[in-house]
């Protein structure tokens, strides 16, 4: 084991002795790997000779690595890689190991502020829930999964997690245990999903059920806690069987759910955003701004409440074209716009006469 590898079992060691959970801890270890193979590739064994440059160089290196679909990496993968780099110097720096954190100036990528693309519309979710074959074991356990996905907006890691003993039907609830950021939290379950859990919990995971002392919730074909590639493996499927053409991964049904509780028809049926946040166990509501940006039709109803000029009747359309020339009759044709480039980087458009 050389010296940066012996380095890197002492921060994770100290970061189960900071009691961070054994999920975060993974990816750390993940996310550290490629970062020591660019500092043994470009000869730096000794942490002495991480300088500023050597993390800038690394930066650069994660902004031209492309993906295995032969693309460039997304901002938010490349700054999560940096984000475990640094505070690896950071712990060394604390540990004095190194003089100074060669990191503490290098700054993030700014991620650009995308709403959410894979958000399924009513009757898509429809099709999709319709989907699973509920006369098989497996079928049907999919079928549960879809409706506690879409019903309480788990990540994909709490569903994995899901213990029996965290399902309470009779209160009508479910313990999460360790989420993000360590927090437990419990949370609703839908009236459908109940039902559709009561049945799975007495007659089909019995069948799936091949060690009396694996207490998941959800079970593989094998008797063992659901993989997370099978998660999403089987809604792929599903999605292609309801003939759903969008990208939608366990996380498409989480921004779903939140999405869908925002989108009451009216302010009764409309989740207020703090109840959301607990439900999707955030930790602020600066969280919730995909979710709450996600709806032209939410904001066009809010325009047409509030703006004073949509309170005033709607003219005729001769009512319009006499207004406009009583107001201006020699009204000019509208001129005519040409579209040129001055600069690779300006459009600029230029009325021609």
């Amino acid at each position: 084991m050389d010296v940066l590898e012996e380095l890197k079992e002492r921060y994770f060691q100290n970061l189960r002795v900071l009691n961070y959970s054994p999920g975060t801890i993974e990816s750390h270890g993940w996310r550290m790997k490629p970062f020591l193979n660019y500092l043994r590739n470009q000869g730096v064994q000794d942490p002495k000779g991480i300088t500023f440059a050597v993390v800038r160089s690394y930066q650069k290196f994660l902004y031209d690595q492309l993906n295995k679909h032969g693309k460039q990496n997304s901002v938010s993968y490349r700054n999560n890689q940096l984000i475990v780099a640094k505070q690896f110097l950071k712990f060394l720096a604390e540990e004095k190991v190194i003089d100074e954190d060669p990191s503490k100036d290098v700054s993030y990528a700014i991620e650009p502020k995308r709403l959410p693309r894979t958000i399924l519309s009513g009757p898509e979710v429809k099709k999709l829930l319709a989907a699973p074959d509920k006369t098989t074991v497996i079928g049907f356990r999919d079928r549960v999964i879809l409706e506690v996905f879409y019903s309480s907006a788990l990540r994909k890691a709490e569903l994995q997690d899901l213990r029996v003993t965290d399902i309470d039907l009779s209160a009508g609830v479910m313990r999460i245990n360790h989420g993000k950021g360590g927090k437990d939290r419990v949370i609703p379950i839908g009236k459908v999903a109940i039902k559709y859990l009561r049945y799975y919990l007495d007659e089909v995971r019995p069948r799936l059920v091949k060690d009396p002392t694996v207490d998941y919730l959800f079970l593989s074909a094998l008797g063992r806690r659901i993989a997370r590639n099978t998660l999403g493996d089987r809604i792929k499927r599903h999605v292609q069987k309801a003939g759903i053409e969008k990208h939608i991964t366990p996380h498409s049904l989480r921004a779903t759910c939140a999405t869908h509780c925002l989108r009451g028809k009216s302010r009764k049926e409309q989740m207020h955003p703090r109840h959301l946040m607990e439900l999707l166990g955030h930790a602020s509501m600066e969280s919730l701004t995909p979710y709450l940006s996600v709806s032209i039709e939410d904001l066009k109803e809010a325009h047409h409440r509030c703006h004073p000029r949509e309170k005033e009747p709607l003219p005729g359309k001769k009512t319009v074209a006499k207004q406009a020339v009583a107001e201006k009759p020699d009204l000019a044709p509208v001129p005519e716009v040409e579209r040129t480039l001055e600069d690779p980087g300006d459009e600029c458009y230029n009325v021609v006469a």
